[in-house]
């Protein structure tokens, strides 16, 4: 019943959806009552939704004891909100910690969010280090969300240093992600170097990753050359070819490449491809 009642409000049918989840409700799922709560908060209500949500939690479900601490937050009841958003968590939904986490940072209590994240990932709630990072981030404070991300992947955990590095990444914002890439790869288990210079590549820092590719083959690995002229190719990049072979042929690199023939006669002093003629004299 509960389903038919989505699908109904889905379709704009509200007057038949209140009605299943009145049913629903009446057969003893408190998941109707909560949904009702929801609608009546969603016309703002607020006497209405708390007096649902309030039959829904004495029922047994934890979602809508975290209604209620919704409705605490609203009026900046903010301890009477902690109290349900506890018991929430306690009752089984784990969601309730990340927003009272997010209640503590969003009013200004730092050191108090970020202890709700530590609670939460010792009880196994993984994602408050993830969403507190992020908040840190947004709210103009990289180094912040960066520490916060770490103490994460040392315990650990690197998806919230990983998630940092996309954000960053699709905002534009290369050299952070960069930054948040670099201690991924730094942490146990996490992503290497050659997994950085790929997807600077993809991200179009073809600088980046050309410097940061150059620097590996120097320690040894040249397959991640391959690997940018591989990208290059798939794409049509003429120019980024011919920049990646001309730095490659500068730091000693050039046979690693597949397309190394092309150049099969070395460079001339301006960095132009020397002819046959040219290397011949040389001998």
């Amino acid at each position: 019943m509960i389903k038919v009642a989505w699908v109904r409000q889905r379709g704009g049918d509200q007057e038949s959806a209140e009605s299943l989840f009145w049913q629903a409700a009446e057969a003893g799922d408190p998941r109707g009552l909560k949904f009702l709560g929801q609608i009546r908060e969603g016309v703002r209500d607020w006497e209405g939704a708390e007096a649902l949500y309030q039959r829904a939690g004495d029922a047994g479900d934890p979602d809508a004891i975290r209604g209620l601490a919704r409705l605490r937050e609203r009026v900046e009841d903010l301890e009477g909100a902690e109290v349900l958003y506890r018991q929430a968590a306690d009752a089984g939904d784990s969601d309730s910690m990340s927003d009272l986490m997010m209640m503590r940072e969003d009013a200004g209590d730092r050191e108090g969010a970020e202890a709700i994240a530590r609670e939460s990932t010792e009880a196994g709630f993984s994602l408050c280090f993830t969403i507190l990072a992020q908040m840190r981030d947004e709210a103009g404070d990289p180094e912040s969300a960066e520490a916060i991300a770490r103490e994460a992947a040392d315990g650990g955990d690197i998806s919230p240093l990983l998630d940092l590095w996309r954000d960053r990444l699709d905002a534009g914002n290369l050299e952070g992600a960069e930054s948040a890439f670099r201690q991924a790869a730094e942490a146990n288990g996490g992503p290497t170097p050659a997994h950085l210079a790929r997807n600077l590549e993809e991200a179009g820092d073809r600088e980046g990753a050309e410097t940061l590719a150059l620097q590996i083959a120097g320690a040894g690995d040249f397959y991640i050359l391959r690997d940018l002229e591989r990208m290059r190719v798939e794409v049509g990049d003429q120019e980024g070819l011919d920049a990646l072979y001309r730095h490659a042929a500068d730091a000693g690199h050039l046979r690693s490449l597949l397309g190394r023939e092309r150049w099969k006669h070395g460079l001339d002093p301006d960095g132009s491809p020397s002819s046959p003629w040219d290397a011949e004299e040389g001998h």
